[in-house]
């Protein structure tokens, strides 16, 4: 298998390796290089649809080093991690963190379906792909270049990083997810002390309330997301039909207008082009509006199973006299414990914060303009000179705002 998987990857060295130099990265790649491993020599480059999926987590960062040779394993499954605006409680990372850089191309270690495009936040999103047995895997912090629907091979890119690494997590046919890559080498961390708890121990019941509820929470802010996006959908399809329609008057009487030689054929061919370029967008909209419900019916059966696995894991650790209290100190003393991860979560925390502020100030100035144009745009409804729709897609812009901004305060 690893024979066919390294000269699989072969053939997209030649045009992928127009990335930066081992000088944008931190001196550690050479450490953590010599932990996992540099890209090894080919012979033979083979279609993409021969490639084996990857057995490893080491085959996995060399299939990412296709497209930028210093990819490294940032962090790995059971990395502590605070509050944060990815995460609602302390927990643990269920995934694997590979490194690089903005813009280099992500590609998929096991073949399936895209299943899922999750709007995660600014820029980012998760693609899930689902193989044939039911394990999902999701990769994060991407800008998407699949749809819902395409069936990949391995090897095959679902996108590109949005800032600096793509997160790996896979879940089982259950639901669960999934440790792949701790056969092999990890990288230095909270990993090691938490994955060398003792099974059936005080300590293994704590780490289990924290997997199953961090499932929950991220089930619940992707189902969030989804549901934004919905209605984004919503707002999108009505525009586009209340233009279409306009457009498809105007061409109506430019035709009549060429035919009495009052305007130029080139003039009606832009109204043509306009649209056919509406009509395209239009199709693309009426498509996401049909997958999004589908996937936010997904989730919601997702979350259903996680909340029970959660009630169970909860009840376990009760049983045994454990407080949530005490798995999250559990979770705190491994981010102390650890300092270059302590100060890692404090400049992500203070970055968040910066971001925040920045944001709350262009949500109100977005929502001064906005609430002024409602104010015409209601005279002008009053008044017989425009749609119900283009009035109630106005307000709904202005909800969103506020409800965003609720929840930064």
């Amino acid at each position: 298998m690893t024979a066919v998987w390294v000269a699989g990857a072969a053939q997209f060295a030649q045009a992928d390796r127009k990335t930066p130099s081992s000088t944008q990265v931190p001196q550690v790649v050479q450490a953590l290089k010599e932990k996992y491993g540099t890209p090894k020599a080919v012979p033979s480059p083979l279609p993409v649809s021969s490639m084996a999926p990857v057995s490893t987590l080491n085959q996995l960062v060399d299939l990412q080093r296709i497209a930028f040779p210093e990819a490294w394993v940032s962090s790995t499954f059971y990395d502590p991690r605070s509050v944060s605006i990815y995460r609602r409680h302390a927990g643990l990372h269920l995934g694997y963190d590979i490194a690089m850089p903005a813009g280099a191309a992500v590609r998929v270690g096991w073949p399936g379906k895209v299943v899922s495009i999750a709007p995660w936040y600014t820029n980012q999103w998760g693609v899930t792909v689902a193989s044939s047995n039911g394990t999902e895997v999701t990769y994060g912090h991407i800008v998407p270049s699949v749809r819902v629907g395409d069936v990949l091979d391995t090897g095959a890119v679902v996108g590109t990083v949005s800032l600096d690494h793509v997160d790996v997590k896979m879940r089982d046919a259950n639901g669960n997810y999934v440790p792949f890559g701790e056969s092999g080498q990890q990288a230095p961390g909270g990993a090691q002390r938490l994955s060398a708890i003792p099974v059936n121990s005080r300590e293994s019941l704590m780490v289990g309330w924290l997997v199953a509820q961090n499932a929950v929470d991220t089930l619940e802010i992707e189902l969030e997301m989804r549901q934004r996006e919905q209605k984004a959908a919503n707002i999108s399809r009505d525009r586009l039909e209340e233009r279409y329609a306009t457009l498809h008057r105007q061409e109506v009487q430019m035709e009549k207008f060429l035919a009495d030689g009052l305007v130029a054929r080139v003039e009606v061919e832009k109204v043509r082009r306009d649209l056919a370029a509406v009509r395209t967008n239009l199709l693309k909209a009426k498509a996401v509006q049909k997958e999004v419900p589908d996937q936010i019916s997904s989730v919601n059966n997702q979350l259903s199973k996680a909340k029970k696995r959660l009630d169970s894991a909860k009840a376990e650790a009760v049983k045994a006299g454990i407080s949530w209290n005490e798995v999250s100190r559990l979770v705190n003393q491994e981010v102390a414990h650890d300092k270059k991860l302590a100060q890692t979560v404090q400049d992500y925390k203070k970055d968040r914060t910066d971001h925040s502020v920045e944001r709350k100030v262009q949500i109100k100035r977005e929502l001064k303009v906005l609430q002024a144009k409602l104010g015409e745009y209601r005279k002008l409804y009053d008044a017989g000179g425009l749609p119900r729709k283009e009035l109630e897609a106005v307000e709904e812009q202005i909800k969103n705002l506020q409800d965003e901004l609720a929840t930064l305060s």
